[in-house]
């Protein structure tokens, strides 16, 4: 190696030595904790946490999927916890459950947060029937939670609330706990259970249930007897859900031929064989086959009729004076031309049908034969 290559070795080795030198002293190892969210059954349903603190707390709970179908599952003093807007809880469910409230049952549901259109076609049909309105206000104080003072509980709890409306069709035996944005929850004795409306329940849902006095909140909205049916959501199931539970027949019918059509639209090995080339029938064949359908049918006088009235125009196209002739100088006409007798050239002409096939045949025959000799 040469001198200069040499110096420019020892100037790259020198290099190396303080960058190495400089990693040393600057990288170090050092743990980080990821909150990569919720797993499995956690992320998927809602009210886990509800559920478990509820469980853990003494209280038995059940899980609702379909609340149209298990409304007669709903004991004397259960409670029922709906957390979405209802919007498919039509009027037969909402007179069954209120019944059921009316014999003790506790229901907690909040307001269904529709727009202008929905709520001035009273889509909620649980609050149009206990007469209570809704009217959304803004939210004017920035605070992360409300004291919330429960009649019920006898206490003050912090909740946080994401919503803020104005209630009106209120009586003086309804419970009402309010803040400073106004009435957040009201409880109304229907019989004897009690139908508890909240402004919303963001609160109890995921993981929201350790924030604040959430968890008591729960407790005292269940009240804590009887078991708690939790129901996330009731809207409507998307159509794939629907035709899986109401139509499955329909769905492996429409699966079965979507597997014929492709299978016959597959691609075939070797060219397709093409078609034969379509026969031209004589017309002798559609004429028998025409004929053999009508006598068939009874229809043979139109054969006849067709054939005579022939021989009447073949007639006057031949013999200018035709048409001024009557009847019995048009069979002298056709005896002489043809040489037959009148009388079986009156027979010919007359109108009527034959009785049998070969008193068709012949007297198609004849009238063939007229026509060619006139």
């Amino acid at each position: 190696m040469t001198r200069s290559g040499w110096i420019i070795a020892a100037i790259f080795g020198l290099f190396l030595l303080l960058f190495g030198s400089y990693l040393a002293t600057h990288l170090y190892k050092e743990t980080v904790q990821i909150d990569d969210g919720l797993q499995g059954e956690a992320d998927r349903y809602p009210l886990l946490a509800a559920e478990r603190f509820l469980i853990a707390m003494g209280i038995p709970t059940k899980r609702i999927n379909a609340l149209y179908r298990e409304t007669g599952l709903l004991g004397r003093n259960d409670a029922l916890l709906i957390l979405s807007d209802r919007q498919t809880m039509g009027q037969t469910l909402t007179q069954e459950l209120l019944e059921w409230v009316h014999n003790g049952g506790r229901l907690i549901v909040t307001v269904a947060h529709l727009d202008d259109f929905e709520r001035s076609h009273q889509r909620d049909t649980l609050m149009n029937t206990l007469g209570i309105t809704t009217q959304e206000s803004p939210c004017e104080t920035e605070a992360d939670y409300s004291d919330v003072d429960l009649p019920w509980a006898n206490d003050i709890l912090r909740i946080q609330f994401e919503w803020c409306y104005n209630f009106s069709g209120l009586n003086e035996y309804d419970a009402i706990a309010e803040d400073p944005e106004g009435i957040q929850i009201v409880r109304r004795y229907h019989g004897d259970g009690t139908v508890t409306i909240l402004t919303d329940l963001d609160f109890v849902p995921w993981l929201n249930l350790e924030d604040y006095d959430h968890a008591a909140a729960l407790w005292h909205l269940v009240d804590g007897r009887g078991t708690v049916w939790l129901v996330p959501d009731n809207d409507m199931p998307s159509l794939l859900d629907w035709l899986i539970e109401f139509a499955p027949l329909a769905l492996i019918s429409a699966a079965l031929l979507l597997v014929t059509w492709l299978y016959g639209s597959m691609r075939r090995f070797g060219p397709m064989q093409p078609n034969p080339a379509p026969t031209r029938r004589r017309i002798m064949e559609h004429i028998q086959a025409s004929g053999h359908y009508l006598w068939q049918h009874s229809k043979a006088d139109r054969l006849v009729n067709a054939v005579r009235s022939d021989v009447f125009r073949t007639a006057a196209r031949r013999h200018p004076g035709w048409t001024d002739m009557n009847r019995q100088e048009q069979e002298e006409h056709i005896a002489e031309v043809t040489g037959i007798t009148p009388e079986a050239a009156g027979r010919l002409l007359d109108e009527r049908t034959p009785d049998n096939k070969q008193e068709f045949t012949f007297l198609i025959r004849q009238l063939k034969k007229v026509k060619d000799q006139l």
